[in-house]
C-alpha cells in the first residue's frame, strides 16, 4: 500500500494490469475513495477467502478470525500473476526436454541483528546466473552430466521479499519458525539496483 502511494509508476503497473488482485484493487478503491463503510466488510471478505483463518466463535452470533502468519504465506496465497522472479533454466544439451521456467513468488532475506544492510548484496546474489552439473537421474538410473544454468529475470513492476529475522544463538532456521522484524519504514533501503535497473521502496 505504502509503494501504491508512494510511486506513481508503481500505482499506474498495478492499475494497467489487464487482471487486478482483489487485494490490489481493495488498496487501490483506499487510496482512490478512502476508508468508507463497506472497507472493512471487504477486507473481511479478502482475509477469509485467501488466508482460510481460524475462526473462533464469540457471542451474540459473530466469529473471531486468527490468522498467524508469515508475508511469504499471504504473497502466495495471494497467487499474484505478476510474480517476483522468473527462473529460466536451461541444459546444454541440445536434445534435453527439461529446459523450463520456474516462477518465484517471493524471496527471502534473512538477517541475525536485525538489520538491512545485506539486502542489496543478498539480492545481487540470489539473481546472479548459476551454473551446475545437472545431476539429472533418468529413468534407466543414468546420472546426467550435463551442464544446468538458471537464469533468474526480476519483474520489471514489483519485488516482494520476505524478511525474517534470527538470533545469533539459534542453530535452525525455519520460514515457519523465522520472526519478522520490526523496522520503521524509513529504515527501510529506498533503492534496490539490479543489472542498471533502479527498484524503488
Amino acid at each position: 500500500m505504502v509503494s501504491y502511494c508512494d510511486s506513481e509508476h508503481y500505482k499506474n503497473c498495478i492499475d494497467g494490469l489487464n487482471c487486478i488482485h482483489p487485494f490490489l484493487k481493495f488498496v487501490s478503491n483506499i487510496v482512490k475513495n478512502g476508508i468508507t463503510a463497506s472497507t472493512y466488510t471487504e477486507r473481511t471478505r479478502i482475509i477469509l477467502s485467501i488466508l482460510e483463518p481460524e475462526l473462533q466463535p464469540l457471542e451474540y452470533n459473530t466469529s473471531l478470525a486468527i490468522c498467524n502468519t508469515k508475508a511469504g504465506l499471504v504473497i502466495t496465497k495471494m497467487n499474484i500473476k505478476t510474480l517476483t522472479v522468473v527462473e529460466d533454466i536451461t541444459y546444454s544439451d541440445p536434445n534435453c526436454e527439461r529446459n523450463t521456467s520456474r516462477p518465484v513468488a517471493f524471496l527471502t532475506f534473512q538477517t541475525s541483528d536485525g538489520s538491512l544492510n545485506g539486502l542489496q548484496k543478498f539480492l545481487n546474489h540470489r539473481l546472479s546466473t548459476e551454473t551446475s552439473v545437472c545431476d539429472y537421474i533418468s529413468s534407466n538410473t543414468l546420472l546426467c552430466s550435463n551442464t544446468k544454468t538458471i537464469i533468474s529475470k526480476l519483474s520489471p513492476i514489483h519485488i516482494f521479499i520476505e524478511v525474517l529475522y534470527w538470533n545469533n544463538d539459534e542453530t535452525s532456521c525455519s520460514t515457519e519458525a523465522g520472526r519478522a522484524i520490526e523496522v520503521h519504514i524509513c529504515d527501510v533501503s529506498k533503492v534496490l539496483l539490479h543489472n542498471g535497473s533502479v527498484h524503488m521502496n
